[in-house]
């Protein structure tokens, strides 16, 4: 389901802005008044080919309801008539194939709104904008003849694409997982460069050597600064694909799917942006693979926005987010971003997070939405809160395989069910930022940082339920919560027991807190 579409105004596209009077935003004291166009289904300003594919998605959704989402049905229904339907789909291809232009007059409705919380993300080293419109660059270095044509895989991709849902687009996948504060489009291009793909595996600057060989090859054909959506001087999202079907074990080693920083050469500019980061791609997107592709993707664009993996390298624990009720996209790349993810990307509104009051103590209850439908998270803050999201913390949310999630529902085939796959987890949440001694903001405690006390320490993101266990069901209850101690060890009981208590009719759920 399509949900909160929303969009700052600062990062409307300048076709959005011949629509200024319609589509103005204003900031009034704690809320936000946005403006809408119906059909605007990404909430992007105009009405476009993705807006289609996003209409069509939402009619065929099981979870249509106007009763929950009253916003998405005005938005969907194009005609004005009070009500959606398929004709609707009808009038808006009509309208953009322009022969129904009279139907359209560009209908709009406001809604006054809670004001994002701001992206935690920035001041990092990134190359995508956590909200507004990202444009991607994608490049199939070399291929065979299973290709496919690149306008094929640009609709695939950012169109109306065939693969499975959640991954029916990229547009569509991040659109959902944004809540709409965020929509992606881009273009494809096959590239063959004339060397062998030995003499570019050999260390990350021969990696780095081949992006650049690439970009220089295309440079006549590309503007590359089209690819820079906020205008901050580099490309958004730069990813790259190299066929290992017939590879060695080695090639195949060294060409894994990775995001990586530019470092080699940091003055290489094109077309007057430059390239801060860059995705590799060890899956081919042909017609069999598309949906791996696409799974694949979205995680390395985590990276791309700021993000980081939640589980550990080279190590025993790897596996992260344990269990049943460990699946994330920055984790094991399956289902949606976590709802700490989402708040990191500035995706969530004030009114969607709700805080555990430490004056008044005792029990608390709480109601808390599934975030595959829209923001909706409880926080358990260990000292008085003062709003740091980049800090210690205790975070409840409620999942299901709904939305995005539905992606953990296909992997698991046969084995999945309501009663086993949905319900309330906790993360342990240690977001401490710092500056690195060259000045550079990080996370204190990633994979990499020179911080990092090792796999039973401090870490981003600790799964607090149990691996064996999985997720909490109606009236089942957490305890133990532990928080880190000076040593960086979990050993000190914050006090906090969290309930499950129920189910509430209009699809929320009921969870109390109390903390001794």
């Amino acid at each position: 389901m399509i949900k909160k579409l929303k969009k700052p105004a600062a990062f409307l596209s300048a076709a959005a802005l011949m629509f200024s009077s319609l589509m103005g935003m204003t900031a009034s004291g704690e809320t936000t008044v946005t403006t809408y166009i119906r059909g605007d289904m990404n909430g992007n300003g105009r009405v476009d080919i993705a807006d289609l594919a996003l209409h069509k998605s939402y009619m065929l959704s099981e979870e249509k309801d106007k009763d929950t989402d009253p916003l998405t049905e005005q938005i969907a229904d194009f005609d004005g008539n009070g009500y959606t339907d398929f004709q609707d789909s009808v009038y808006l291809k009509q309208y953009l194939m322009d022969q129904y232009s009279e139907k359209y007059d560009h209908r709009t409705f406001t809604v006054t709104d809670s004001p994002l919380i701001p992206s935690s993300l920035n001041g990092l080293v990134t190359s995508a904008q956590t909200t507004g419109e990202v444009r991607s660059l994608n490049f199939l270095v070399e291929f065979n003849n299973e290709k496919m044509s690149e306008e094929d895989l640009e609709t695939e991709l950012f169109g109306e694409g065939k693969a499975k849902y959640p991954y029916e687009s990229l547009t569509a996948y991040i659109e959902r997982a944004s809540y709409g504060n965020l929509t992606m489009s881009g273009d494809v291009y096959y590239c063959t460069l004339n060397a062998d793909i030995e003499g570019y595996s050999v260390d990350l600057s021969t990696r780095e050597k081949m992006m650049k060989d690439v970009l220089k090859t295309m440079d006549e054909k590309i503007n590359y600064s089209d690819y820079d959506g906020d205008g901050d001087g580099d490309i958004d999202v730069l990813t790259f694909t190299v066929p290992l079907d017939n590879a060695s074990g080695t090639i195949k080693d060294f060409w894994y799917a990775a995001t990586h920083t530019w470092y080699y050469d940091p003055n290489f500019k094109v077309d007057g942006v430059k390239v801060v980061k860059y995705a590799g791609m060890n899956t081919m997107p042909y017609k069999d693979n598309m949906y791996v592709f696409k799974r694949d993707y979205t995680h390395e664009f985590g990276h791309c926005m700021g993000l980081q993996d939640y589980y550990k390298y080279e190590s025993q624990d790897y596996e992260g987010l344990k269990g049943p009720a460990g699946y994330c996209k920055m984790d094991d790349s399956l289902g949606d971003y976590c709802t700490f993810s989402k708040l990191m990307a500035g995706w969530l509104r004030e009114n969607e997070v709700q805080v555990y009051d430490l004056n008044s103590g005792g029990e608390q209850v709480f109601s808390l939405s599934d975030p595959a439908k829209e923001g909706s998270c409880l926080i358990l803050p260990l000292k008085n809160w003062n709003g740091n999201f980049t800090s210690e913390y205790f975070l409840v949310e409620y999942q299901s395989c709904e939305g995005n999630n539905n992606d953990v529902r296909n992997f698991l085939n046969g084995w999945y069910n309501d009663k086993n796959n949905t319900g309330i987890r906790i993360m342990h949440v240690q977001a401490e930022m710092h500056k690195t001694y060259w000045g550079q903001k990080e996370f204190k405690y990633y994979n990499y940082a020179d911080t990092y006390n090792g796999d039973d320490k401090q870490r981003i993101l600790r799964l607090v339920n149990n691996e064996s266990h999985g997720y909490l069901k109606p009236g089942e209850t957490q305890t133990k919560l532990m928080a880190y101690d000076s040593s960086g060890y979990e050993t000190i009981d914050s006090g906090y027991t969290v309930k499950f208590e129920g189910l509430e009719f209009n699809g929320q759920i009921v969870v109390s807190v109390l903390k001794k």
